[in-house]
């Protein structure tokens, strides 16, 4: 288990901390007494985990309005001047992703075959996005935290050693999904 917290001057005051905690476990199962007139099984692993992970992949200081120097008109003469250039957003912070994984790592007929089976699902929310705003704000766009994304799939790998003497050969099969 874990825990970290970072620190970021690219978000608002009050949200540059993130904390981002995870855990996994894992049992050697086939390490048990249960197990040993399993002869078949030389490994059996099954296993959790789940974790938070922060993003903050945007500008430096991407939630303080900007500005930059210009000149102006004022009657006949050009006078120097400031102008924003970035739209401020104090309440910008971290985007977050939550993942659980949940699998099975084995081996079987004295490591002849061997593999792993996996579901996992991750949400990240708070995303961080440069939306289209009205141009009659002076901006086109301004960073943000809007949405989420889900994806969640399932994952087989498996690997045969067909051959183990001066000639080998193996065979690997790998199926994926992700919706």
């Amino acid at each position: 288990a874990t825990v970290r917290s970072d620190r970021s001057s690219r978000f608002g005051a009050d949200h540059q901390t993130g904390v981002f905690p995870s855990f996994s476990v894992g049992w050697l199962m086939h390490e048990e007494a249960f197990m040993d007139n399993l002869s078949v099984i030389n490994s059996l692993k099954p296993r959790v985990s789940y974790g938070v992970t922060g993003n903050f992949l945007i500008p430096n200081y991407g939630s303080i309005g900007l500005l930059t120097s210009s000149n102006y008109v004022i009657g006949d003469a050009v006078v120097p001047g400031a102008l924003p250039i970035s739209f401020s957003n104090r309440e910008l912070t971290w985007e977050t992703t939550k993942q659980f994984n949940v699998g099975l790592d084995y081996a079987l007929m004295e490591n002849r075959i061997y593999g792993t089976f996996d579901y996992y699902r991750s949400l990240t929310t708070d995303l961080l996005l440069a939306v289209n705003i009205p141009s009659v704000s002076g901006f086109t766009s301004a960073l943000s935290n809007i949405g989420e994304v889900e994806n969640k799939g399932f994952e087989v790998q498996v690997t045969s050693r067909n051959l183990v003497g001066n000639f080998k050969w193996s065979t690997e099969f790998n199926f994926s999904t992700n919706k």
